[in-house]
């Protein structure tokens, strides 16, 4: 998948307003869709069940490497599963890239 597919794919359901409120609530300065967790909860569900996994880190770590708020949130629950094995190199490579 794209990540510009998949922006589109999120921001089609940007709720007017909500974007200034965000940016205010945060005080952190990156972009802000205006999305509920709601709609990235669901999005997040339906691209780790479409998604193999390597397209699926792929897109995470170009969803955070946007550094818009709405996007490392989402790139985060793509990795939700009930476990990510030891072995799972991959995926624990990128989770550290994320980490100060």
């Amino acid at each position: 998948m794209l990540i510009e597919d998949a922006i589109v794919a999120l921001q089609i359901h940007e709720v007017p307003g909500k974007a200034v409120e965000m940016r205010a609530y945060h005080k952190v300065d990156r972009s802000y869709w205006g999305l509920t967790n709601p709609v990235l909860d669901d999005q997040a569900r339906l691209w780790r069940q479409d998604l193999p996994l390597d397209e699926r880190l792929q897109l995470a770590s170009e969803l955070w490497d946007s550094n818009a708020h709405e996007a490392r949130i989402c790139a985060t629950k793509l990795l939700i599963q009930a476990r990510i094995r030891p072995d799972d190199h991959a995926a624990w490579t990128l989770i550290k890239t994320w980490l100060d």
